[in-house]
């Protein structure tokens, strides 16, 4: 046997380490409440914002990345920019009619700095025309126009260039005659996802 052939076939022998050994690599990520929930800590708002311990009128019903879903505080494998492929699915279980939802996250490690991560539905002229009909479930999904950009460029100044936790800092939900609805707890579908 030449001396090629037995290098090529240790090449081809070591081919499926080397690619388990890369994929394993990949941290582990995590979503989660904030420990200290927005409307738990008897905040001020600004007027026209309706404060609540938890909004039950919207209802998150799912928590996806790469439209698989997951649940909060449990790890998840995902490429590096899973921001961008996150998206929340969310009822309206109210019987109003609603113009938008807003959720936001950020990433607790910068708590003060962080930029805020937006996932919408309704920030578009389109999705807010239609709204959001009592009973009607929508995805939450991040606006295009160079957010995600924006949010990796100002992580990446504080020196955090991987994202492995984000947090969900707070939830807006707009009624065509208001209040606008604002907490860091929302309802969730499953109870294992619940904030409180």
């Amino acid at each position: 046997m030449t001396a090629c052939r037995i290098l090529s076939l240790c090449l081809i022998g070591l081919l499926p380490f080397s690619f388990s050994n890369v994929h394993s690599q990949t941290p582990a990520r995590f979503l989660a409440w904030s420990p200290s929930p927005i409307g738990s800590n008897d905040e001020n708002v600004a007027p026209g914002l309706k404060l609540a311990r938890q909004i039950t009128e919207v209802e998150i019903v799912e928590f996806l990345v790469e439209g698989k879903e997951i649940n909060i505080a449990e790890a998840f494998s995902a490429p590096d920019d899973f921001l961008r492929m996150m998206s929340f699915k969310v009822k309206n279980s109210s019987d109003r009619q609603m113009s938008r939802i807003q959720l936001t996250l950020i990433v607790p490690d910068e708590k003060r700095h962080s930029p805020q991560i937006i996932y919408c539905y309704g920030c578009n002229k389109e999705q807010g025309e239609k709204g959001i009909a009592p009973g009607e479930v929508v995805e939450l999904t991040m606006p295009g126009g160079g957010l995600y950009d924006f949010v990796k460029t100002k992580l990446a100044e504080k020196g955090v260039t991987v994202v492995q936790r984000v947090e969900i800092s707070h939830m807006y939900v707009h009624f065509p005659d208001g209040p606008v609805l604002f907490s860091g707890c929302i309802k969730t579908t499953d109870r294992r996802n619940a904030c409180l």
